[in-house]
């Protein structure tokens, strides 16, 4: 989805008094400055000149001295999509003045504050997309045609509102309300709050009560949440909701993200939500067990501030969408470029944040989650609503649709979220053969759009004539939840036009409200409500958090070099040596307190290791000015270490990129310290791969790095793992999740939505027919493993016993110094019709010192199965190769299929 921003609604003294709009609410509420409080609900004016608001940018309306002093102005404040606005100190003899969010130089972001009259400031932060910020005359700023966004903006617990600096209210509407069952009245006595039916008979009952607008307004329509705080913590950073039904004692219902974290600020306690490892990286751990109590610390943790009333407990995640292609610029929020592997990501993910194997209406859930995003999202040009692409039934069945259908639909996910794209020419949130003919036959959940991908169904993708038939598309087509204003404006207008019938909103109304009621929305008398706010940041999920950047750590090269001595003296070189957010990737939180006190510098001094530093750059966009002090540090040390790589700034939403080169003059940074320390790693921090050949190889006559590792984006905890690795502290055990091609891929490549996995030299390792820099699967470590049969595999098997009871490996992986490893086992095909090779199974094993273990892996028919030009899957009869452990060690078998 768009990354969402807060929005901080502006209180004006004029002749019209001081108003403030809620949409949510649909009232007018007067604040009464003289006391700060007293709020008192009238009929919303829609005539008023205060109401005039964009959600495509929101202009801010502010009364301020006129330039002669001779009166006020009314002025705007235009602000960018993703912009974030929140108050702090400021010099206020400045009108407009610069700031930062902290005095590290790695973590400080440009914006503007706006003078309040005691010294606080409107303070505006560019996210995702800032562009200028400045003051204009309010005849700029005109309204777009969308209805009105009235937002309520600052509420202290008991409900009423403070002037906090002159002029201006803070907060986010009303406080929580008691659970709809709780609250006293006559609705505890109905069907929907009796919790001995199930979820789906209580969500029925309580939709047949509601009028239409009520199912549209209220549950199938979501808005931007302000920021707003409860007893003094700050919540509310990226949450949408819908605008809840007061009658019947229904509140919001709040959505928000968890990828790798849930996207909420710290607790005014200090602790914070943790932030693992970008999904890139844990795949690379290739450990199921381990996704599973990520995903179980995540649940837990959003369960904890849900239940505090600090957050949703809805979450938009996991994103499943194969990373096919490495400019994809969302591809760190996957698993990997393997479908086979997403869809074990998201089984185990789904499974440990929901709490639950079963879906919505199987009982209580942890927390709800949604898979995104249906179906081929793996690129964004244009972005975000007008991509478009074609694809053969072919790719579709043997690598786009497994993740939701072996993955996200196995698992039950409350949840599946359609994206902004388009593939055969059907926007993908108006694709009724893809969701509510295909998806939703073979999984109970509901489907929610992309934020504002409903209004490009008929805006972007003109598959529509206007806007009311856009939203019948998109809702007879399967979509019951929509991220946005669309359905809000245009459902109920289709529904009295006839294009869609009553029946189909009201069971979209009750798929939504079934997922809610498995969270105990309604009572909150789920098995999980006495979860507390001791579960955020505990230091059980830090600990976690540590073992999951361990894990996700590979090992590309290493001479020799690695692990480095504890007691040598060792140079910290690179933008990254001391990199704190940059090292979360992207959909995180970067207030978070941990990470900002975990670069590798930071872990390393903290160990009273032999470190200097000279980070030889003074940013990601590398030059030479600072190259010398870099190279002195480097020879009088006995080694170096550069670190190099990239940032959401590079990679991320709406940023595919052209070019898969380090920035600046990185690799040129990285050349001048191995050509005067010969003892160099290179730590590269990426999501996507970056081109390392003349680091691998050496360039011209220039030496090459002794050892490479790659540590993707490691979460709060990653500066204490990369730390732990190259001192040996722990072995890498990471694989690679996607190949990493030499340069020249983009050229070889061409488009980046040729979705057809086989044309010109193919993509991704099944069919691939270059050699790649690095292989999928690809990863060393400091000590060696062997391995062998058990038993070995049936020399035939029949398609039948495929079919029936699937294959079972046995692999013994012995070990002198002992440790974890990773197995992968591969299927090797003869067959024209199928890829060269496909992962088929996993496992992670601990093997004692001087000892082995066994792996058992059970591997299912269907993972042996190919596709043809019709789109049917089949097991190919003839000759099998079966190879398992490591890459550069494999154990391979031959097994003959009969029919």
């Amino acid at each position: 989805m768009i990354g969402v921003f807060l929005v901080v609604a502006i209180a004006i003294s004029s002749s019209y008094g001081e108003h403030v709009y809620t949409r949510n609410q649909l009232k007018l509420r007067k604040v009464v400055p003289s006391s700060g409080t007293g709020v008192q609900p009238l009929g919303c004016d829609s005539s008023s000149v205060f109401q005039q608001w964009s959600r495509e940018g929101p202009r801010l309306f502010i009364n301020v001295p006129s330039s002669d002093g001779q009166g006020m102005v009314k002025m705007c404040l235009q602000v960018g999509l993703d912009d974030v606005l929140f108050t702090m100190p400021c010099n206020a003899s400045e009108p407009l003045q610069n700031f930062t969010l902290a005095t590290d130089p790695s973590v400080s972001m440009n914006g503007f504050l706006l003078k309040s009259l005691n010294g606080q400031c409107i303070a505006v932060q560019g996210c995702c997309d800032p562009g200028p910020l400045s003051l204009v005359d309010c005849s700029q700023c005109t309204n777009t045609g969308r209805s009105p966004d009235c937002f309520l903006n600052y509420s202290n617990s008991s409900g009423t509102l403070k002037t906090i600096v002159s002029g201006l209210c803070f907060d986010g509407g009303t406080p929580l309300p008691p659970r709809g069952c709780m609250q006293p009245g006559s609705t505890k006595t109905l069907p929907f709050c009796n919790t001995k039916l199930s979820n789906a008979a209580r969500a029925t009952d309580l939709v047949s009560r509601m009028t239409l607008v009520e199912k549209v307004t209220g549950v199938l329509s979501m808005i931007m949440v302000p920021l707003y705080f409860l007893n003094g913590t700050k919540v509310n950073y990226n949450l949408r909701q819908t605008s809840g039904v007061p009658r019947l004692g229904v509140p919001p219902i709040k959505y928000n993200e968890a990828l790798h974290g849930i996207e909420a600020l710290c607790l005014s306690s200090g602790k914070c939500p943790t932030m693992f490892p970008e999904t890139i990286g844990m795949a690379a751990s290739f450990n199921s067990t381990l996704w599973q109590a990520v995903g179980n610390s995540l649940g837990h943790e959003g369960r904890a501030l849900y239940n505090a009333g600090l957050d949703a407990g809805s979450f938009w995640a996991p994103d499943v969408n194969p990373f096919r292609d490495p400019r994809y610029g969302r591809g760190m929020e996957t698993a990997g470029e393997d479908a086979y592997v997403n869809a074990r990501y998201a089984q185990s993910y789904v499974t440990a944040i929901q709490g639950s194997k079963g879906g919505a209406d199987a009982g209580s859930l942890l927390s709800s989650t949604a898979c995104k995003h249906i179906l081929l999202y793996d690129s964004q040009t244009p972005y975000p609503s007008a991509h478009s692409v074609n694809v053969s039934i072919r790719d579709l069945n043997d690598y786009y649709l497994k993740p939701w259908t072996q993955g996200c639909a196995p698992a039950s996910a409350a949840s599946m979220m359609c994206s902004y794209g388009a593939f055969n020419g059907v926007p993908d949130c108006a694709n009724k053969e893809m969701l509510a003919d295909k998806l939703k036959k073979m999984w109970p959940g509901f489907i929610v759009s992309d934020c504002d991908a409903v209004a490009g169904v008929y805006s972007s993708h003109k598959f529509a004539p206007n806007a009311t038939s856009g939203v019948a598309a998109a809702i007879n087509a399967g979509v019951d939840l929509d991220c946005g204003p669309t359905y809000l404006d245009y459902l109920v207008p289709a529904v009295e036009e006839g294009l869609v019938e009553e029946a189909t909103v009201t069971a979209a109304a009750i798929r939504v409200l079934t997922a809610q009621f498995a969270i105990g929305f309604f009572d909150n008398e789920s098995e999980f409500s006495n979860i507390t706010l001791n579960e955020v940041g505990s230091q059980a999920h830090i600990d976690l958090a540590r073992e999951a950047s361990q894990q996700s750590i590979t090992l590309l090269k290493n001479n020799g070099l690695l692990p480095l001595n504890k007691g040598s003296k060792v140079a910290f070189i690179g933008p990254h040596a001391n990199s704190t957010i940059d090292l979360l990737g992207n959909y995180a939180m970067f207030d978070n307190k941990r990470v900002l006190q975990n670069s590798p510098l930071m872990a390393a001094q903290r160990r009273s290791l032999q470190i200097s530093y000279a980070p030889g750059c003074s940013s990601l966009q590398c030059n030479t000015s600072d190259f010398s002090a870099a190279i002195d540090a480097a020879r009088e040390a006995s080694a170096a270490v550069v670190f190099l790589g990239i940032s959401d700034d590079f990679e991320g939403e709406g940023r595919d990129r052209k070019s898969l080169e380090l920035p600046g003059q990185q690799v040129e940074l990285a050349l001048a310290i191995i050509a005067a320390q010969p003892q160099t790693a290179v730590v590269v921090i990426h999501g996507g791969m970056v081109i390392l050949d003349d680091l691998v190889y050496g360039k011209n006559d220039s030496a090459s790095a002794n050892s490479i590792l790659s540590a993707f984006y490691p979460g709060q905890e990653g500066g204490e793992a990369i730390v732990d690795i190259l001192f040996g502290n722990v072995h890498p055990t990471g694989k690679l999740p996607y190949t990493w091609y030499k340069r020249g891929f983009e050229m070889e490549r061409g488009a980046m939505d040729n979705q057809d996995l086989r044309s010109d030299q193919g993509i991704t390792y099944r069919y691939y027919k270059g050699k790649p820099l690095f292989p999928f699967g690809w990863g060393l470590t400091y000590n060696s493993f062997e391995f062998s049969w058990h038993q070995e595999p049936p020399k035939t098997i029949t398609i039948s016993e495929l079919n029936e009871k699937g294959l079972e490996l046995h692999v013994d992986v012995s070990s002198k110094l002992g440790g974890q490893t990773t197995l992968l086992t591969f299927a090797i095909y003869e067959s024209d019709e199928c890829p060269t090779r496909s992962l088929v199974a996993f496992d992670r094993v601990v093997v004692p010192p001087a000892s082995s273990a066994t792996s058992i892996q059970n591997v299912q028919g269907n993972e042996f199965k190919c596709v043809d030009n019709s789109g049917k899957a089949f097991i190919p009869v003839g000759m099998l190769k079966l190879s398992s452990g490591d890459l550069n060690n494999p154990v391979t078998f031959t097994i003959t299929i009969k029919d």
